[in-house]
């Protein structure tokens, strides 16, 4: 500034009106640099006088300005530096005047209320960053209270962040961010703007960086190998130990806020991957068993290496089941499983198969139709349900070549052993039978009659076709936990030859069922081949019955269903999303995801029902279940040069009047369902074995006599619209046993416990916890629980916790909290427990 802007200056600050009372304007100015010592005696500013101070003459200056001249305009100039707050006679006038000077540190000080003179190296500092209007501005609005030197340097790191609060974790994630994707502006600006040795002396001090080099990607190994040594159970060796802090607790926390961030976690994604191949995690864990890093989950090497761990030994048959769940158990909670959840799920239900046939003592029984029957519906059904799963997980992987082995095996098992023993047996059983109906079973032909017909109230039926009685046990412990009721599931008897025609007009209200010379299925002389058919059959029985499909339905508007279904009885609902899917060759792979689809639509009409229309009461079934697998089907499997004259065929059946017999098939006589007398006769292969027939798609069929495709499940539901809790869902309730409300551990452990059991209308509940002050700001790691036990002893229902805060000051006074919240609803469980946080040291080593 040369004489004449100061001059302007400081007629304006002289000029300006006067507040807080104030009866004039008093202001200092220290020019320590004596840039203006020469001129100020020619210095002249209308009405006001100037008081030089010098080495001796503080006091007069305060006697003359509070005694001798009370009422004029002063300017108290000094050619010194200012003075210590401690050491100043004026400090009194000086707070309640203003400062002018030609030091920019200063006069931003001064802007910002800063009265402390010992922070002015500090904002000398950075005068180039206080040149520009935007970035003073941001700098305001931290709003920082109580400056101190290192609130300063964090602040101008945070304008030049672009982060919003005084957060050195919040400041370094926004450059580690920009570094993960190429950038260094911000780095840059630091260097430009701010001081990158006071960035560099805040990573010292708050998470121990140890290397001289300056070097981002060594900050971030640190990081991730301080969390990796804290969490394993061996010895990392000597080249890895410079990379590990003595601020432990602080990476810890950094790591943990980054990666659950869901803004974050992509780059802590590449974080881990570029420092992981740096310091080649890979060999390093190919050296240690899985137990020794198992509750690690810095870096997703980790998971693959488990992954592949016990798909070898599964593939290899060492058979240590309990072992391999309990790793699967341990790794969801931890951060990458949910990248690989398709590959842990397929691996579960593959050990759930597996384990299966071992406690069958790899054998299936030797009993009558029967008791073979109820095996199924019993146990046997499970095996078809884990290959079922397996798949559906399998072809959602990201990773299927690691699972390729493990595919094999699970083929191996499920169609040389299972479906093989499971035919011979069943087929053996049949032939000492006199027709198809097995004594004591409810048969499909019937269900009108047993479910339906004698019912007091309006009946919902909604048929699922393909939907095997595996899947429908599924479905059936979904509807348990999803909706107030009370779900119970049987199994009836299937007709053969089962297929969609046969199998839709048996679960129609029947006093005859034919099927004509073209193969056509009739019921009561009327074709069932449509939904206008199905619909005049049932009004035959009750007038106020309703066939209609499912798409219809679930398009419908409230207005529009209340309308439609008013006044009826029995209202039958066509679902086709498995058997429309499987039985196309193009898409029978799709089957299995198909399933899964099928249970959402079928909840999704429960609910629309009992919401819109009030059902109290809904049926589920199906026409047929299916054989499947995926694996591709030898030559040796299929039954050549069949051909009649006369019938209807497919892969799994044909159904004729011809008496000639086929070798390697069964036939039963249609009489059984037909009435005596009748002519025709179904005759399909033993075991699973298909008939040859042009065109692709031999993977899914249906029309045979197998217990996958003749066990039909029916489940009832029962709506519960009553005030009592019996059949209320609720999720197992996650508590805090631990008995003190006193941290005094930068690292503590705390006790949760699962109140009750998994079981019906008891479903699992996942939780986060972690601490907050009082503002909110999350000061420890996060964990997760899962509580899902379903044992009866509570010690098996105990989860102990390690918290890690972070190493800052905490104030015993203040209050800080535990929260526990609903990790998968935001409107479930939340509770904010208060705790006293009284840690004398807050270094983990005391220094």
């Amino acid at each position: 500034m040369n004489l004449q802007e100061i001059r302007n200056f400081l007629k304006g600050l002289f000029s300006k009106p006067l507040s807080d009372g104030r009866k004039r304007h008093i202001v200092f100015w220290y020019d320590s640099n004596e840039d203006f010592t020469q001129d100020i005696d020619d210095f002249d500013v209308e009405n006001v006088k100037v008081i030089k101070l010098t080495n001796n003459n503080a006091f007069w200056a305060k006697y003359y300005i509070e005694k001798e001249d009370t009422t004029s305009n002063i300017l108290v100039y000094s050619n010194m530096e200012k003075p210590r707050t401690s050491e100043d006679w004026l400090y009194d006038i000086f707070c309640y005047s203003e400062e002018f000077s030609t030091d920019r540190a200063t006069v931003i000080m001064r802007e910002l209320n800063v009265s402390d003179g010992l922070l002015k190296q500090e904002f000398k500092l950075y005068n180039t960053f206080f040149k520009n209007k935007e970035r003073i501005s941001a700098f305001k609005n931290l709003n920082i209270q109580d400056y101190t030197k290192e609130k300063v340097h964090i602040g101008i790191l945070a304008v030049l962040t672009k982060v919003k609060i005084i957060d050195i974790e919040e400041i370094l994630k926004a450059i580690l961010k920009e570094y993960l994707d190429g950038g260094n502006k911000i780095y840059e600006d630091i260097r430009k703007f701010g001081d990158l040795d006071s960035l560099w002396e805040l990573i010292v001090k708050y998470y121990g960086y140890g290397f001289e080099e300056k070097s981002l990607e060594r900050f971030m190994a640190m990081l991730l190998i301080t969390n990796m040594n804290e969490t394993i159970k061996f010895q990392l060796p000597k080249q890895y130990t410079p990379y590990i802090s003595t601020k432990t607790t602080n990476c810890i926390v950094f790591i943990n806020h980054f990666m659950n961030n869901s803004r974050d976690g992509e780059y802590y994604d590449k974080m881990q991957e570029v420092i992981g191949d740096k310091l080649k995690i890979d060999n390093l864990l190919e050296k240690n068993d899985s137990d020794t890093f198992i509750n690690c989950d810095i870096f997703e090497e980790m998971d693959k290496v488990v992954l592949k761990r016990i798909t070898s030994l599964l593939k290899d048959e060492v058979e240590e089941y309990s072992k391999y769940l309990s790793l699967i158990n341990i790794r969801r909670t931890m951060y990458f499983y949910r990248k690989y959840e398709n590959e842990y799920k397929g691996i579960k239900w593959a050990i759930n198969l597996l384990s299966k046939k071992k406690d069958l003592g790899s054998k299936i029984k030797t009993e009558v139709s029967y008791d073979m029957f109820k095996s199924y519906v019993k146990e046997y059904y499970f095996i078809d349900k884990a290959y079922r799963k397996f798949y559906y997980y399998y072809d959602n992987c990201i990773e299927k070549d690691e699972l390729n082995d493990l595919k094999e095996r699970i083929e191996n098992v499920y169609n040389n052993w299972y479906l093989q023993e499971l035919s011979i047996k069943w087929f053996n059983s049949l032939e000492k039978g006199i027709n198809w109906r097995i004594d004591g079973l409810k048969y499909q032909d019937n269900f009108y009659r047993e479910f339906i017909k004698y019912g007091k109230e309006r009946v919902f039926v909604i048929i699922s076709d393909g939907l095997r009685y595996e899947s429908a046990e599924e479905l059936a412990s979904k509807l348990t936990n999803e909706r107030k009721g009370k779900v119970e599931i049987k199994s009836i008897q299937g007709v053969v030859p089962s297929y969609t025609k046969l199998g839709m007009a048996s679960l129609l209200p029947n006093n005859s069922i034919d099927i004509n010379d073209k193969y056509g299925v009739l019921v009561n002389g009327i074709s069932t081949n449509g939904t206008e058919n199905r619909n005049t059959i049932l009004k035959m029985e009750n007038p106020n019955s309703l066939a209609i499909t499912y798409d219809k339905v679930i398009d419908m508007k409230d207005a529009e269903i209340r309308k439609a279904f008013a006044g009826l009885e029995v209202v039958y609902i066509y679902h086709n999303t498995i058997d429309a899917r499987g039985d196309h060759a193009s898409t029978e792979r799709e089957v299995f995801a198909a399933t899964e689809l099928a249970f959402n639509e079928i909840i999704a009409l429960v609910n629309k029902l009992v919401n819109r229309v009030s059902a109290a009461s809904i049926i589920i079934t199906t026409d047929h279940g299916y054989l499947y697998k995926r694996s591709s089907i030898e030559e040796s499997n299929k039954i050549y040069g069949v051909k009649f004259d006369d019938g209807e065929d497919s892969r799994r059946f044909i159904l004729t009047t011809n008496d000639n017999k086929v070798e390697g098939t069964v036939s039963f006589s249609m009489d059984y369902l037909l009435g005596e007398g009748s002519n025709k006769k179904v005759i399909t292969p033993r075991g699973t074995s298909r008939f040859k027939v042009q065109g692709a798609g031999a993977n899914y069929v249906h029309g045979g006599a197998m217990l996958q495709e003749i066990v039909v499940p029916v489940i009832k539901f029962k709506n519960d619209r009553s005030t009592s809790s019996a059949n209320d869902i609720r999720k197992a309730n996650i508590s805090l046993t631990s008995v003190t409300r006193k941290v005094t551990n930068i690292i503590t452990y705390l006790e949760f416990f699962q109140e009750e059991k998994i079981q019906d209308k008891v479903i699992a509940q996942r939780i986060k916890c972690y601490f907050e002050d009082e503002s909110g700001n999350r000061i420890s790691n996060e964990n997760i629980i899962i509580g899902d036990s379903r044992s009866e002893n509570p010690l098996e229902r105990t989860y102990r916790e390690k918290f890690v805060l972070k190493s800052m000051e905490y104030d015993k006074t203040k209050q800080y909290f535990l929260v526990i919240k609903d990790d998968e609803n935001d409107n479930g469980m939340y509770e904010r427990i208060s705790f006293i946080i009284d840690i004398s040291i807050v270094d983990e080593f005391g220094f």
